[in-house]
C-alpha cells in the first residue's frame, strides 16, 4: 500500500514511541525529544552487511526495514531515514559524510554518516544516530572550543584552519579524536557508494553482527555472541551460550538468527 508522506511520519513517530502536535515548533526541545526516542528504540545493525546487500540506499526500502519491519542499519541507513523525518518535522538537515577515528583510525575517510540540523531559531546542530560507540541521547551543539557535558560524556569540537571540523571525547580520562567532516553536503548517491567502499571479503563487518542500542542507563553492544553494557558509566562483557542469543536479538528488537531477514 502506498503512503503519503504524511502518513509515512505518523508511522515513524508511532515506531519510536512519540507524538508531535502539528503546531509543533522545530526547536531543541523538539529535537532532542526525536532523537532521544530515535537512538532508543532503533538499534544500530549491520544485517544487510551479513547479507551481503551491496544495493543502493533506497528511502522507500529503508522505511520498509526500519519503520514496518522495526529492525535497524548502520551508520547510511539510519541517518538517511532519521534526516527525511527531521525535514518532515521542520529541521533544516544536510546529509555529512564523515571520518570516525574510533573504529577506523588508520583508514577513516568518509566511513560514517551525520547531520548538520539547523532548528528554527538558526542553531545549528551535530546528529549522529549511528555512531555505534556513543551512549550520547542528545544532539551536540556545533561550536567550536566549548566542552559539552552529554550523558555524563565529554565532547568538543575543533575547527581546523582547513576548515574540517574535529570532534574530540574524553575515554579513560584522556580527549581523544571520534569524528571529522567537512561541510560537504553529502546525497544518497554518495552514502551509497560510501556504503559499498567497505564490502570487502576480509571486513569482519561483512560476518559478525554488531548490534548496537541507547538505553536510559548507558547502551548495550552485541558482537558477535559477547554482550557489553554500559549502565551508569560501568562496563561489563559476558560471553553468551548459543541458547542466550536469542533473548540478546531480541534486546535490540530483532529476530535471531538474522538468516531470517530476507533482501
Amino acid at each position: 500500500m502506498h503512503l503519503t508522506d504524511e502518513q509515512k511520519t505518523t508511522a515513524y513517530l508511532q515506531r519510536i514511541g512519540i507524538t508531535v502536535p502539528p503546531n509543533h515548533d522545530a526547536d531543541a526541545d523538539l529535537l532532542q525529544k526525536v532523537y532521544r526516542a530515535q537512538v532508543t528504540t532503533v538499534p544500530y545493525e549491520n544485517i544487510n552487511y551479513l547479507l551481503w546487500d551491496t544495493s543502493d540506499l533506497d528511502p522507500d526500502v529503508l522505511f520498509r526495514e526500519i519503520v514496518t519491519e522495526r529492525r535497524g542499519g548502520v551508520c547510511y541507513e539510519g541517518t538517511v531515514l532519521f534526516g527525511w523525518l527531521l525535514q518532515r518535522l521542520g529541521f533544516g538537515v544536510r546529509m555529512i559524510l564523515a571520518d570516525h577515528y574510533r573504529i577506523h583510525e588508520e583508514n577513516s575517510e568518509r566511513k560514517h554518516m551525520g547531520l548538520i540540523v539547523t532548528d528554527q531559531t538558526g542553531k545549528r546542530w551535530w546528529v549522529d544516530p549511528g555512531d555505534s560507540f556513543s551512549q550520547t541521547k542528545s544532539p551536540f551543539a556545533l561550536e567550536k572550543d566549548i566542552i559539552q557535558t552529554v550523558d555524563s560524556e565529554q565532547y568538543r569540537f575543533e575547527r581546523l584552519p582547513d576548515g574540517k571540523w574535529m570532534e574530540w571525547t574524553v575515554v579513560k580520562d584522556q580527549w581523544i579524536r571520534n569524528m571529522a567532516f567537512y561541510e560537504k553536503d553529502a546525497t544518497i548517491a554518495d552514502a551509497s557508494r560510501a556504503k559499498r567502499a567497505v564490502i570487502d571479503p576480509d571486513n569482519p563487518f561483512m560476518s559478525i553482527a554488531m548490534f548496537g542500542i541507547r538505553t536510559p542507563e548507558g547502551m548495550l553492544f552485541l558482537k558477535d555472541n559477547t554482550l557489553h553494557k554500559t549502565e551508569n558509566g560501568i562496563r561489563t562483557a559476558r560471553t553468551l551460550t548459543e541458547s542466550e542469543l536469542s533473548g540478546a536479538y531480541a534486546l535490540f528488537g530483532l529476530q535471531y538468527p538474522y538468516t531470517l531477514y530476507r533482501l
